[in-house]
């Protein structure tokens, strides 16, 4: 298993392709206190399925729902 992580961050926007082509799984992680970021997730999507080869398992999480 290998994990992936490039915090969303658009300057490694160009890269993310090659890490989940032939992924297994995929899983998006947003800030639960920032909409911004879960309205990005669609973005997301799009992308992995644009790029995938085969079926993709795909993951919503939640991150700081310990905050208001």
């Amino acid at each position: 298993m290998q994990i992936w992580d490039t915090a969303g961050e658009e300057k490694f926007r160009s890269l993310t392709p090659m890490y989940y082509k032939n992924s297994s799984a995929v899983i998006l992680v947003y800030d639960s206190t920032s909409l911004e970021t879960f309205e990005a997730i669609h973005k997301w999507v799009k992308e992995i399925e644009e790029h995938r080869t085969g079926n993709v398992l795909m993951f919503l999480v939640a991150n700081k729902c310990d905050m208001s």
